[in-house]
């Protein structure tokens, strides 16, 4: 008996205790959170006997967040938290990682749940909600929709990443004034994100190019509130996930587009003479700053991120880029964009055309008709050919293109 009894103390004290390195319930005020608008992220009584006070985010523009004070240099770890939509509106919950400030440059990874549902209403909002998600998500039933949102210079780029969508069917769904539970592991870039259900994420998200910085949260724009508890943040050393990355079956081709680029600007006036009489080695004056042609490189799924390069919140929003395309001889082609903002383009000094922008852009534009993009003629002349497009950014919910090209056979 006395070795039974040994055995279990043996094992209850080899049991690993989960160390938390962060924890709050919002009795005691905001005193461990870093507020950009105070008025907007205030303490509340929930009228709960369980949550009792909780923090409540109300939306007022892009720039409400609350980030934890002292997660700047966080990375492996896991953030649960349960939280709330008091009321029928339209509004989201929106889960900051890798939150970086530059200067006056804020730059952070995103993911945000747009909610709630409500069954039965009929309000001026929900018919709002449900008309974008019917437009948005090809086979949409009534439910709420996760997205990934990563902001860069305060700007959001949700429009980027349109494959990283995952609706919740109503059966499953976050409903109006009930408390749900939120987890995010974060693994150096890459994020999983869970609802209600811990054992598999809703989406796994790591194309966001920053591995560490403060984490937080956001509420929408414009709408209603959002209320958050109990947030509990603890180490971890791997994903509690094993498996595919959700959504599933994503498969990039990179190598089928222009994935190399020489950039100038960002500008806040055009400079057209980078286009029409092109030089490397030039350097231009805008505003008093001189700038030379750099180089950018697009990320593992092919797209070129403007938003790393323009600056939202300075309004330096025109860009031009460069690519230097060889061709065995003389021949007619098409330039063929995917793009959230107009582009204008160049050929060998010549202008040739304004391209509109699209909606929204999609990595799979050159194959998939559902997805296409805009494309124009061009003419290449026989060895190493100058390709400059000018981009309009300053876009609210994202700035990049995808571009390719193709020869007429």
């Amino acid at each position: 008996m006395r070795y039974y009894y040994f055995l279990l103390l043996l094992l209850l004290s080899c049991k690993k205790e989960i160390k938390y390195v962060f924890n709050d319930n919002f009795e005691n005020g905001l005193d461990n959170w870093e507020i950009t608008c105070p008025h907007r992220v205030k303490i509340v009584e929930s009228n709960d006997s369980i949550h009792k006070k909780v923090m409540a985010l109300y939306p007022h523009g892009p720039a409400v967040y609350a980030l934890i004070k002292g997660s700047e240099d966080w990375s492996n770890y896991s953030i649960e938290a349960d939280f709330l939509f008091p009321i029928n509106h339209h509004h989201y919950l929106g889960f900051i990682y890798n939150y970086v400030e530059n200067g006056n440059r804020v730059d952070f990874g995103s993911i945000f749940l747009f909610g709630p549902y409500a069954a039965d209403s009929d309000s001026e909002w929900q018919k709002i909600y449900r008309e974008y998600l019917y437009t948005r998500i090809p086979n949409y039933e009534p439910g709420n929709v996760i997205l990934v949102n990563p902001h860069r210079d305060g700007n959001a780029s949700r429009l980027l990443y349109n494959e990283f969508t995952n609706k919740l069917p109503s059966d499953s769904a976050v409903k109006v004034n009930e408390w749900h539970k939120f987890k995010a592991e974060v693994m150096g870039r890459k994020c999983h994100f869970y609802i209600d259900n811990m054992q598999i994420p809703k989406i796994t998200f790591d194309y966001f190019e920053f591995s560490k910085g403060k984490t937080g949260f956001k509420p929408r724009l414009s709408g209603s509130e959002v209320w958050i508890d109990n947030i509990k943040v603890f180490p971890i050393n791997e994903f509690s996930y094993i498996g595919e990355n959700i959504p599933k079956n994503i498969v990039y081709k990179p190598d089928d587009l222009i994935t190399k680029w020489d950039y100038l600007g960002p500008f806040y006036h055009r400079h057209d003479e980078a286009a029409t009489d092109f030089n490397k080695n030039q350097k231009y004056t805008d505003s008093g700053i001189e700038y030379g042609w750099n180089t950018i490189k697009a990320d593992e799924r092919g797209c070129i991120l403007v938003g790393k390069i323009t600056r939202e919140s300075l309004g330096q929003d025109l860009v031009y880029f460069h690519h230097s395309l060889y061709s065995e001889a003389d021949q007619n082609a098409k330039i063929k964009f995917s793009s959230t903002i107009p582009l204008v383009i160049w050929v060998n000094n010549m202008f040739y055309d304004k391209v509109e922008n699209m909606h929204s852009i999609w990595y799979d534009f050159n194959y998939n008709q559902d997805h296409k993009g805009n494309e124009k003629e061009i003419q290449l002349n026989k060895g190493n050919n100058d390709i400059i497009i000018l981009v309009y950014g300053g876009r609210y919910g994202g700035d990049g293109f995808y571009a390719s090209i193709e020869y007429y056979k």
